[in-house]
């Protein structure tokens, strides 16, 4: 759950409920969820430059970060969720392993705030141990 309050408006109340299941009958395939980017505990670490027309941003999982994440066999990545916040103007994922970069996993260069949803991948993508994946955001 992630809540944004640009206008930082007083006296909204949030309700959430969350409902669980389970079983004893094991899974054909687990998902997760991966977050690859920068993480800020301030705004104050977001400092884009005045009058900038196009600063970005690099968040990266190195090699070592998918050797010691990934199982041997790697993952497949089906969707994904672009995010940044009101000043973001385009995202991508990129994927490379060893000296090799592999098409973007996905991008988005008309980005808005106001439709943020998870993208199915039309293929699949296979991310192995010692892969490196990197966010580029443009604000």
């Amino acid at each position: 759950m992630h809540y944004d309050n640009p206008e930082e408006l007083t006296g909204r109340q949030v309700a959430v409920a969350v409902e669980a299941y389970y079983t004893n009958k094991l899974r054909e395939n687990d998902a997760g969820a991966m977050f690859i980017g920068t993480l800020s505990h301030t705004a104050a670490s977001y400092i884009i430059p005045p009058s900038s027309l196009s600063h970005i941003w690099i968040g990266h999982c190195a090699d070592g970060c998918t050797r010691k994440m990934f199982p041997q066999e790697g993952i497949n990545i089906f969707g994904v969720m672009l995010h940044t916040h009101i000043s973001g103007r385009g995202l991508r994922i990129l994927h490379f392993r060893g000296k090799e970069e592999f098409p973007w996993i996905s991008s988005d260069d008309n980005y808005s705030f106001g439709f943020q949803n998870t993208r199915m991948l039309n293929d699949e993508r296979k991310v192995l141990p010692g892969d490196s994946l990197m966010t580029s955001k443009t604000y």
